[in-house]
C-alpha cells in the first residue's frame, strides 16, 4: 500500500471514530431530553449538521477513491493471464 493510500485509510478511520463520538454525544443529549432536562439545542443542531453534511461532502468521496482502487486491483488480479 502506498503512502497516499495509507494516509487516506488513516483519515477514514479517524472519520469513523469522530462520527462515533458525535453519535455518542447525540445519544447523551437524547437521554437528557428524555429525563426532562434542557439540552444544548445549539450543540445538537451543530452535530446534526456535521452528520448530514460532512459524510457526503468529505467522507464518502474518500471512500469512493478506496473502492475504485480496490475495484481496479481486483480487475487486475482476476484478469486471465495471456500466454503468447
Amino acid at each position: 500500500m502506498d503512502t497516499d493510500a495509507r494516509e487516506l485509510m488513516t483519515e477514514l478511520r479517524e472519520d469513523h471514530r469522530n462520527m462515533a463520538v458525535v453519535l455518542d454525544l447525540m445519544d447523551d443529549l437524547v437521554e437528557q431530553m428524555e429525563a426532562g432536562k434542557d439540552p444544548d439545542f445549539e450543540l445538537f443542531d451543530e452535530m446534526m449538521r456535521y452528520m448530514t453534511v460532512y459524510p457526503d461532502a468529505v467522507h464518502h468521496p474518500k471512500e469512493d477513491i478506496v473502492y475504485e482502487q480496490l475495484r481496479l486491483s481486483l480487475i487486475h488480479i482476476t484478469e486471465p493471464t495471456r500466454h503468447e
